[in-house]
């Protein structure tokens, strides 16, 4: 059993300080098969912890049916962490974002009429009180206190931006219900409210900002640590997309140094991302999670990882020494780098880091005097942006740098680990004994072996450093690209077939000795494979699966809660041309006539929101599949709905409209009034544009579409305020019913535009008007899910209609391995019953990992192809090298 307190400086384990230094790995989106190695690799990049949401959804199908088994064991992962020697943040929300469908709540959620969520709704809070009884019954035994690792459990997630009112109740009633049910270690809160929550500790996430949040955290709650719960070292991608501008490994290692200077504590958001299997991802966000996180999608490390490590191991060494020291004076510097320096009675540490002020290119080294030095140091700042120089540091037992201008990376396995970059000049001194020469050269990773006054000091590169591992046995070894705890395990992360060339691999034991051999590459030479004997079965709803609609056609309701949903108009319609319009409707609807596709409404390469012509030769019912890409994940509404949810206009066009601006002197008194507000930060001083639109003369009913994402505007029909809509950066399209609004005036505002003509042409771009007529209500629709497979057909032939295609590969049992869809265009793939998740030949991936628990020497693919475009032999399987090899 271990106590777990904190003052301002730093958390306590049973008195001593422990340093946060922590990633995000979560437990659903790796298999279970894989969370050994993933943690273990979380481990030796320097982490002490590891941090996991809980997905609500993950676990309760339907309203009390849990599964707290294999890839959904919970309990297990906090196990495997704990026994592999890291701490555990657990985060069960119940809501929790992190770009996974609807935030981690249960669709069914939506199928009691009205429901809000992450209020005090009775119908929500009966359902959060029954899963969180259940989760809190995983975590509570496994915490620090009782033997376990938990040393933190979050209460819900960036609360702020759900714009709900009286949201601290909410979290109040969490952070009781988490009390209650035995949750005694730290509570933390990070929601980004002005005043924490009682009785929690409020957390922050950001990246470019982060050192900023540690120095407000600081002034908030000075009786607390200060901690970064999301520290984003990339981003995640969409479907359609460009990849996102990511972080380079210099930025983060930087700003994670930076965090340490300021005594900052930082969990990495992820650290390693994995893959949404299944239909789990959050509104049009690819299958992908890899995050560009240290750790890759596919568990090899990066060049991130090794970067960052470095960082690592400096906050998880030094953190707690640092949370010991105050700022004082730096010693003036030459050169653009900002300076840090804290002082305590273990001595001193100078931060710099690389700041390129008015300049293009910064300078690459800097200039600072130390006492007890006859010449200035010169920190280099070539292979990274941030150094850290002791001076008369008591670093352990027996070990005072009295100088350097290299980094400590702290004593491992008894060794005082300098790092500085590669062949450039450096000058230490250890328990009074100087040294000085040149960090070894680039491409050696072997270090510079010194023994200083009984210290031994190995001074090496930031290649070689950022490779150098420890055992569990007490054994150093350096020069593999990975070396798991135990030792046995190894990798060399070489060109594609190889596991790397030979190099120089050096060990010493935990005794002290110190053997140097060169290791050669191991081929391994697995060929892709291409499945073959295909044969299909058609995904078209037969004739006795239609039934009438349950409720309006919103996918939960019509009991579907992930993927798809067929509709079909009950009566058939006359032949003749039709513009086909979903005023209702999310996401994608792809339309059938005449036994072939028509096309796509809604988002997506070459589809449209605008009413889309269908041509029916004969006599026909109208059938319409939607496609739910995931339900909303951040901000609010969360409860959207999803599949066609209202009527259906067969003949929509789009009217012309010619909008007229002007500056608006002030925001309009009732939307600052109003609680959203807030969280899209408009203030009676935020400049506005105002656009005016007259409605054409219509003889149908108007929908205005705004189709751009990241609209922050009001709208107004006439005089009265009719919708607001402050969703920073949300995906899907809006729609809103103006009714018989024939020549009435629409306005809208637009905070934080001032400029009329550009709010002008905003409103041209982003906003549709669509008078429909011809609607088929609801009640003239007839629903049907995917339907099962009943009998496969040989061959996997283009049949132009959804269709399920069935295939068979060889593969080495075990092997990591992705999929390559080929010519198949959008779906999702199943691999021997396990689904991998959705494809999409719009990107932005090209491939599709595969675990290698889930593959056998034989194989069965099942495809589900929207397009009914069928296989041929540009679809593949192919290997992943290379490989953890057992030495």
């Amino acid at each position: 059993m271990a106590n777990i307190t904190w003052d301002g400086n730093s958390f306590y384990i049973d008195g001593g300080k422990f340093w946060i230094v922590s990633g995000a790995v979560h437990y659903f989106r790796v298999p279970a098969s894989a969370w050994t190695d993933v943690l273990e690799k979380t481990l030796q990049a320097g982490l002490n912890t590891v941090e996991t949401y809980v997905a609500w959804n993950f676990h309760e199908s339907e309203p009390g049916v849990f599964d707290w088994t294999g890839d959904r064991d919970l309990g297990r992962f906090i196990d495997v962490a704990g026994a592999i020697g890291l701490k555990v943040i657990v985060r069960p929300g119940p809501y929790i974002c992190s770009e996974w469908d609807f935030g981690g709540l249960p669709p069914y959620l939506l199928q009691t009429p009205g429901i809000t969520t992450r209020d005090m709704h009775p119908a929500y809070i009966q359902a959060a009180e029954r899963y969180l009884d259940q989760v809190l019954a995983v975590i509570a035994p496994r915490q620090c206190t009782r033997g376990g690792p938990v040393i933190m459990v979050q209460d819900e997630n960036e609360y702020f931006f759900s714009g709900r009112p009286g949201g601290r109740r909410h979290l109040e009633w969490i952070r009781d219900r988490m009390r209650s049910a035995g949750i005694d270690v730290p509570i933390n809160c990070c929601n980004h409210f002005s005043e924490p929550i009682d009785d929690t500790i409020e957390t922050m996430n950001g990246f470019s900002n982060a050192c900023e949040l540690v120095e407000t955290l600081h002034e908030k709650q000075p009786a607390a640590p200060a901690l970064i719960t999301e520290f984003w070292p990339g981003w995640f991608t969409k479907w359609g997309s460009l990849l996102p501008d990511w972080k380079t490994a210099r930025e983060v290692h930087s700003l994670a140094m930076g965090m340490l200077a300021r005594r900052g504590m930082y969990n990495y958001y992820m650290f390693f991302g994995g893959t949404d299997f299944g239909l789990y991802q959050g509104p049009f966000d690819s299958t992908s999670y890899d995050y560009d996180s240290p750790l890759t999608e596919t568990r090899l490390p990066n060049d991130k990882y090794y970067l960052t490590r470095l960082a690592n191991l400096c906050a998880r060494n030094l953190g707690p020494l640092v949370a010991g020291m105050k700022r004082v004076d730096s010693p003036p510097v030459e050169g653009s780098a900002e300076t840090i320096s804290l002082s305590g009675e273990c001595g001193t540490l100078h931060f710099l880091r690389l700041t390129y002020g008015d300049t293009r290119l910064p300078h690459r080294s800097a200039k600072i005097p130390l006492g007890g030095v006859s010449l200035p140091l010169r920190p280099t700042f070539r292979d990274a942006d941030a150094v850290i120089m002791p001076e008369t540091l008591a670093l352990a037992d027996g070990v005072v740098l009295d100088y350097a201008d290299l980094t400590p990376l702290g004593v491992l396995a008894g060794v005082t680990v300098l790092v500085g970059d590669a062949g450039a000049p450096f000058r230490c001194s250890v328990n009074g004994r100087a040294a000085e020469g040149f960090v070894p050269a680039e491409g050696v990773l072997s270090p510079l072996a010194l023994r200083l006054k009984k210290a031994d000091v190995w001074i090496m590169n930031h290649a070689g450093a950022s490779r150098l591992f420890e055992t569990s046995s007490g054994e150093l070894v350096a020069g593999y690209d990975y070396v798991s705890p135990s030792g046995t395990g190894f990798l060399f992360a070489g060109p594609r077939g190889t596991q790397g060339a030979a190099r120089a691999v050096v060990r010493r034991s935990s005794a002290g000795k110190t053997t140097r051999r060169k290791a050669a590459a191991l081929r391994t030479g697995l060929k892709p494979a291409t499945p073959g004997d295909w044969s299909h079965s058609s995904a078209v709803p037969a004739d006795g699966d239609w039934r009438p609609l349950k409720a309006d056609g919103e996918l939960a309701r019509e009991g579907v809660f992930q993927g798809y949903g067929w509709y079909r108009t009950a009566d058939a319609v006359d032949p003749g041309a039709y513009n086909v319009f979903f005023p209702s409707a999310a996401d994608r609807v792809t339309v059938f006539a005449d036994g072939r596709c028509s096309g796509t409404w809604g988002r997506g390469d070459g589809d449209t929101f605008a009413p889309l012509p269908v041509t029916a030769a004969e006599a026909q019912p109208l059938i319409f599949l939607a496609d739910s890409l995931g339900r909303e994940n951040f901000g609010y509404p969360l409860e959207e709905c999803k599949g066609v949810y209202g009527p259906v206009s067969l003949d929509a066009r789009v009217q012309v409209f010619t909008p007229s601006a002007s500056v608006l002197q002030q925001v309009p008194a009732e939307i600052l009034g109003d609680w959203r507000t807030r969280t899209a930060r408009v203030s009676a001083d935020t400049p506005a544009a105002q656009v005016s639109v007259e409605v054409p003369l219509c003889t149908g009913p108007v929908s205005l579409l705004a189709v751009a994402q990241g609209l922050n505007f009001i709208a107004y029909l006439d005089d009265a305020l009719m919708t607001w809509n402050f969703r920073q950066g949300h995906r899907r399209h809006l729609a809103f019913d103006l009714g018989n609004a024939s020549g009435r005036k629409l306005r809208l505002v637009f905070p934080g535009t001032a400029d009329p003509d550009k709010a002008a042409e905003k409103t041209r771009n982003s906003f549709l008007l669509v008078e429909r007529t011809r609607e088929i209500p609801s009640s003239g629709l007839l629903f049907a899910p995917m339907p099962s497979i009943v009998e496969w057909l040989p061959g996997a032939p283009a049949t132009g209609f959804p269709a399920f295609y069935r295939g068979s590969f060889a593969w080495t049992e075990g092997r990591e391995a992705v999929f390559r869809p080929g010519r198949f265009g959008k779906g999702h793939v199943v691999v021997n019953g396990f689904n991998i998740g959705r494809y999409w030949e719009v990107g932005p991936y090209p491939v599709y990992y595969v675990p290698g628990s889930i593959l056998r020497s034989d194989n069965e693919i099942i495809v589900l192809d929207e397009m009914g475009r069928g296989a041929d032999r540009t679809a593949a399987v192919e290997p992943l090298d290379p490989v953890l090899t057992e030495a």
